[in-house]
């Protein structure tokens, strides 16, 4: 049965632990939408017993509601702002959502303040891209948020790995997310999630982030080049994602203050020089235990156990659609790396599996404008995925459903 959404109202909506990614509006996939917009997932509450006007004093830019989020968060973040447990809210951790109340709030900021949806005339169709380890308890309560405080007209809640895989253009793969928390890694063969074989690791790039600022704080070589700039983990993220810090191939990873080898990055006004220590900060992927972290299997041990759950066939299918998202996957020198180790821990030759190279999948040069940012593929599946699934009411959750079955609906309709 056709619909009669219009595509320039849906919106898509990416929950992560650290950031949530939004646009409205599916009309034209193959331009970049004006309203795609990345946010903070999550916020900092006014001091207790302050008024409003002081709040707005201390912190500069709040919202009327008197919450420190958005843009003005990260620019408090940047300026070595910090706060109490009790007044950072973070409503998804690991994957898993643990503050309905502070959600509730992000999810309204994001939809009414940003893509401009008026809640109580909301004429926008809502696709959800939930982590896969969402339950389905959790489903239901987000589908009574969706409907109930965002009085969205229709729902679909699709778990973030099939997204991502229609974001390259394939429904078979193997999904390798590389969050700020934690590390998924999902089989998929024709849309269907190998649930036996998905595994996560509680790891990610604030472990990352950590374990490298008490490296650098150790190395009076490395922190020669820094000047008067601040070590924080403000400064580590900065590093983090700027590039700088590639994956060296074997033979080159020794001789960590040669000179030679120094690099210059640009931050807050500074020129600061990096010595080689810098290529050792995604080392914690392969070997957390080795680097101070918890007894986990690294990368590719992970990659290698999920694979080993399934037959010889679909192992051979998978490896040629290895999809590496997420934003502690942008390290140069990761898919490489990452290769080099599923091969040394591969059967035998003698095991009569032939073992091929890994195949990376990407974003279709046609989406050009979308691979500028390679942590766009679930937004683009999503995307993708709510052009064709809002086209036809037997698809998604519409206002009437919800009304007559109320959130178990989730359980028969719009939600995989």
């Amino acid at each position: 049965m056709q619909s009669l959404l219009r595509e320039e109202q849906y919106v898509i909506l990416e929950l992560g632990s650290y950031t949530i990614r939004a646009h409205k509006g599916v009309q034209d996939l193959l331009g970049r939408s004006a309203s795609l917009t990345s946010f903070p997932a999550r916020y900092v509450k006014p001091p207790p017993n302050r008024s409003e006007e002081e709040s707005a004093e201390e912190f500069k830019e709040l919202e009327e509601e008197g919450l420190l989020l958005g843009s003005a968060l990260l620019g408090a973040e940047e300026g070595g702002a910090t706060w109490d447990n009790s007044r950072l809210v973070q409503p998804i951790q690991r994957g898993r959502i643990v503050d309905w109340e502070g959600l509730e709030e992000l999810l309204k900021h994001v939809i009414v303040h940003i893509l401009r949806v008026p809640t109580a005339r909301n004429s926008s169709p809502l696709l959800l891209a939930i982590p896969e380890t969402t339950s389905l308890s959790d489903r239901e309560k987000l589908a009574q948020v969706a409907f109930e405080k965002l009085n969205t007209p229709a729902l679909l809640l699709i778990e973030q790995p099939m997204c991502a895989l229609y974001g390259v253009n394939t429904m078979s793969g193997l999904v390798v997310d590389i969050g700020h928390e934690t590390i998924h890694i999902v089989p998929i063969l024709d849309t269907a999630v190998q649930a036996q074989a998905a595994i996560e690791l509680p790891l990610g790039g604030r472990d990352l982030e950590e374990c490298f600022l008490d490296k650098i704080r150790a190395n009076p070589s490395f922190q020669d080049g820094l000047g008067d700039t601040k070590l924080d983990q403000a400064f580590v993220r900065a590093l983090k994602e700027s590039g700088h810090c590639s994956i060296l191939p074997p033979g080159k990873q020794s001789n960590t203050d040669k000179k030679s080898s120094d690099e210059t990055f640009e931050y807050n006004g500074q020129t600061i020089t990096l010595n080689r220590l810098r290529h050792q900060m995604a080392e914690p992927l392969f070997d957390p235990l080795g680097h101070g972290l918890k007894a986990i299997p690294g990368l590719a041990q992970a990659v290698h156990l999920s694979l080993s759950y399934l037959d010889p066939e679909r192992r051979a299918l998978l490896r040629e659609r290895v999809l590496l998202t997420g934003g502690a996957s942008q390290f140069p020198g990761l898919a490489d790396r990452l290769e080099r180790d599923l091969r040394g821990l591969v059967p035998t030759p003698e095991s009569g599996e032939r073992v091929e190279s890994i195949v990376y999948s990407e974003i279709p040069r046609c989406f050009r404008d979308w691979r500028e940012d390679p942590q766009c593929p679930a937004l683009l599946g999503g995307s993708i995925l709510a052009k064709v699934a809002f086209g036809d009411v037997r698809n998604y959750i519409s206002k009437a459903d919800y009304n007559e079955h109320g959130p178990a609906i989730v359980r028969t309709k719009g939600s995989g």
